[in-house]
């Protein structure tokens, strides 16, 4: 009786996980015949036999039919060619994940192939990916992943397949894995099957020619993900708010594609985050000051437990973002901020209290910040790189520049700004007053 449950548990899942959902052709259960014992099952040899919840199980009890769409009502044989048989005891990922994973693949493995391209693994039910292998020399690009046919993403097993479906003597196990995934076990305890439960931890499918909605899927379940990068795809529509489930993520990359919309406040739930790029994308709206901390004259109140405490890198140029840029980003671990090509027309924030920045990037914006640099910048002390230019800045250069003692790049070209230049750093190798617009006075 348990291993009954378990196994309407595991594939009640595994139908989800595959996006079945009950139309023409699916069963959302096992083949439930009268009972009784079938001595034949679309040509096998040995007997197969019906518990009594149902189940086909062989004489072995190795494998378990469903998703039969041509079975008699009691114990017939099964002829279909979409009858698959169901190997539970094969799952190595979390089950919770395999749902999510194979959700995101409904939604998201279209991608194109050739001799170039990366090619995406992922059998989850499909016949969309492609496989390729090497036979002579030559490159021969072939599918293992065949319709109904499902590995375990950090595996490679075999979880289930159309009964007449015999496996390609090239597709092992190692390469059945699904394409850009690492797991560990580290988290993960046994299942009921003693199996050491498997979480996937980094999810790199750069460059794979993905190309879909992030908003219409769900990966919130993976929460031991540290790293998740799909940067240069075809990637359109909305940012989700399932990033905010991520309670282990440290890096997320969606750079290079054309995410559109604003960001979520809900993202302030990714609290290990540290490296955040989404440049090079549609994206409007201003940067939630939900990430962080309040600041008040530079005390930081509030859990480091809810908010973006570690972030280290924000990554945003070329999208569509507007001011004011918020205050409390300084309630971080920020060494590279590069807003740069966006649409700030705003004043320049007070960086007083961004002391452990070390890369600046705020030029080149549309409509341009405003205001003057104050002289606040110089409590900046650990800037490296500073580049300001191209906006609309006026007044003059503080007197305390000298201050940024490590400061070895000051762009300042292309603004309003205007009077004597003053003491600069020892350090600098690259400086740039250029422009017409400045006016700068001899001494």
């Amino acid at each position: 009786w348990h291993r009954a449950a378990v196994l309407v548990s595991l594939i009640a899942v595994l139908h989800q996980a595959l996006g079945y959902s009950g139309g023409p052709g699916y069963k959302n259960s096992f083949v439930r015949p009268t009972g009784g014992t079938c001595d034949t099952a679309n040509g096998a040899t040995s007997g197969w036999t019906y518990d009594s919840d149902g189940y086909a199980t062989d004489t072995n009890g190795a494998g378990c039919y469903y998703n039969c769409t041509n079975v008699d009502t009691a114990c017939g044989d099964i002829t279909s060619s979409d009858c698959c048989i169901f190997y539970p005891e094969e799952i190595h990922t979390d089950v919770h994940e395999l749902n999510d994973l194979g959700s995101f693949a409904e939604v998201c493995d279209h991608a194109k192939w050739d001799s170039e391209d990366h090619i995406l693994n992922w059998c989850h039910g499909q016949n969309v990916s492609k496989y390729f292998s090497i036979w002579g020399g030559m490159v021969s690009y072939q599918s293992a992943c065949k319709t109904h046919f499902v590995t375990d993403p950090c595996e490679g097993t075999v979880i289930t397949k159309p009964v007449g479906y015999t496996l390609e003597s090239w597709a092992t196990t190692s390469q059945l894995k699904w394409d850009g995934l690492t797991c560990d076990t580290d988290d993960g305890g046994t299942n009921e099957y003693g199996n050491a439960i498997q979480n996937v931890e980094t999810i790199n499918l750069n460059e794979h020619s993905i190309s879909c909605s992030l908003e219409t899927t769900n990966m919130s379940a993976l929460t031991y993900v540290e790293t998740i990068d799909l940067s240069q795809n075809d990637i359109y529509g909305k940012l989700p708010d399932w990033v905010g489930h991520m309670s282990h993520l440290t890096k997320l990359s969606l750079n290079n594609n054309r995410i559109s919309g604003s960001l979520p406040d809900a993202w302030s739930g990714a609290v290990l985050l540290v490296e955040l790029e989404i440049y090079r994308n549609k994206i409007t709206g201003t940067i939630p000051s939900a990430w962080f901390q309040t600041i008040s004259s530079g005390t930081c109140t509030g859990s480091s437990d809810s908010h973006m405490a570690t972030l280290r890198k924000f990554k945003a140029s070329n999208n569509s973002l507007v001011g004011p840029m918020p205050d409390n980003m300084a309630c971080s671990d920020l060494t590279e901020l590069d807003v740069s090509h966006n649409d700030f027309h705003s004043d320049l924030p007070d960086f007083q209290y961004f002391t452990l920045l070390q890369t600046l990037k705020l030029n080149g914006q549309e409509k341009g910040f405003t205001g003057t640099l104050a002289s606040t910048i110089g409590s900046a002390t650990a800037l490296t790189y500073l580049d300001i230019s191209g906006n609309n800045i006026t007044g003059t250069l503080p007197s305390n520049l000298a201050s940024l003692a490590l400061l070895t790049t000051f762009k300042v070209n292309d603004n309003l700004m205007h009077g004597y230049i003053p003491s600069l750093p020892s350090s600098l190798t690259t400086v740039d007053f250029s422009g017409s617009k400045n006016d700068w006075w001899c001494p």
